[in-house]
Parts: C-alpha cells; sequence; structure tokens
C-alpha cells in the first residue's frame, strides 16, 4: 500500500548500520515490535537509538514517562568525550511540568545528571526557541505523545497545527542516524482530521532518499495508539 513501509523478510532481516541503530539481538527486535504497550515499543526504540552524550526532547513531558528514559541514556558521561548529553522537556501544563521535575530529581539519583534535564511549561511549537541555542550540539531524539495528560479531565489536548510545527523544526535539528517519534491516537480531537492522519500525511512525502518512515500499530486493538518513526539515514 502506497506510503507505508513493508517489513520484508527474506533469510536475515536487516537494520541500517551506518547510523547506529543497535538492536543487539532478536529478542531486542521483538520487544520492538511486540511489545504490549507502544511505550514500551518507543522506549525500546529510544535505547536503540540513543547513547551516552546524545541529545533529546520529549515535546509532552506529562508524567515524565519518556523524559526519564531519555535521560537515563543521554545524562551520563559518554566515554570518548566525557560529556553528558541534555534533555529537553516540554509541557504546556503546569501539573505535567512538575510531575516531570519531581521524577528526574527522584529518580536521578546522580545531581549531575538531573541538572542535564530542563524541563519548560511551554507549547511544543515553541520548540525552535530552545533548539536554536549553542548547546544543542548532537540531537538524536524527538519523541511526543500526543493526546491529553493521563490522569486530567482531557480537557487541553495537543492539536495538529502546533505539533506540527514542532515536529518541522525538530526534524531540520535531528543528526543523521537520528530519530523522531510520534505516539498518537486516531481519533479527532479537532476537525475532522486527527493528528495521527496530520502527521502520517506530513511524514508520507519526506524524501525517501534522507528519511526512513515506519508505523507500528496494533491492528486488531480498535482505537489503540499508533507509533510513527521517522529515521535520518546516516551518510
Amino acid at each position: 500500500m502506497p506510503g507505508r513501509a513493508r517489513l520484508q523478510c527474506r533469510g536475515r532481516a536487516r537494520l541500517p548500520c551506518r547510523g547506529r541503530l543497535r538492536v543487539r539481538s532478536s529478542a531486542g527486535l521483538a520487544g520492538l515490535l511486540f511489545a504490549r504497550r507502544l511505550t514500551h515499543t518507543a522506549h525500546a526504540l529510544f535505547e536503540a537509538v540513543l547513547r551516552p552524550g546524545d541529545d533529546a526532547v520529549d515535546l509532552t513531558a506529562g508524567n515524565g514517562n519518556d523524559t526519564l528514559a531519555m535521560a537515563r541514556i543521554v545524562t551520563r558521561a559518554n566515554s570518548q568525550t566525557g560529556e553528558r548529553g541534555h534533555v529537553l522537556a516540554m509541557d504546556i501544563q503546569r501539573e505535567a511540568v512538575a510531575a516531570t521535575q519531581a521524577r528526574v530529581d527522584e529518580d536521578l539519583e546522580d545531581p549531575d545528571a538531573a541538572s542535564h534535564v530542563h524541563v519548560v511549561q511551554t507549547c511544543h511549537a515553541n520548540v525552535r526557541d530552545y533548539l536554536r541555542q549553542p548547546g544543542v550540539r548532537h540531537l538524536r531524539l524527538v519523541a511526543a505523545n500526543l493526546g491529553y495528560l493521563p490522569g486530567s479531565c482531557g480537557d487541553v489536548y495537543t492539536r495538529a497545527d502546533s505539533t506540527i510545527t514542532a515536529l518541522r523544526e525538530s526534524l531540520e535539528h535531528i543528526e543523521r542516524g537520528g530519530v523522531a517519534c510520534v505516539l498518537a491516537y486516531p481519533q479527532a480531537t479537532q476537525g475532522d482530521e486527527s493528528e495521527l492522519d496530520a502527521v502520517a500525511n506530513e511524514w508520507l512525502v519526506l524524501p525517501a532518499r534522507e528519511w526512513h518512515v515506519v508505523r507500528v500499530e496494533h491492528a486488531n486493538r480498535t482505537g489503540a495508539p499508533v507509533l510513527l518513526a521517522a529515521y535520518r539515514i546516516a551518510d
């Protein structure tokens, strides 16, 4: 079907080596594809892409789950340079910012590592103001979990227009071998187009020589979220 990535199995499945997407075993690959929750699939992708010393952005901090998954990897000192990476976590809701910051302070025992996680209250459409700062060196991952804050009343939610703005800016800054991934739901929250359709249509036209775009979904679960990932092909 046009626009959808196909998994082709001819003998052994091959992943891009030069991009250093590191899925080290068949069990790791199975974890990527068949995790019970697609949030777990996304975190397995984080582990395959990120390295100590990289930079990462969580466009929708929520309760801090994705932020912490990134931070546990990138805030470790790089074995070659000794540098620690940074995580930028964004959310428009004060409750989400407070929850994420509390989890960072509690779960990252190393104060130096925690100081490399920056949680800001702002719309993710403003990500350009942060990505263009000199401190962003190796942007390897940008992630978003769309919808509303878990546990909230659901009256504040992400919107397709601001999400597309954030992703367009992010893709310009992701280095080769890096990934943008979005967890989105098929239900429309505004108008006739869901955020899932908006992102899928946006990424459908990314140049194939520069980007691999894949879609992972539980096809037999009605209304289940879908994981979209765009991998910037390494040289």
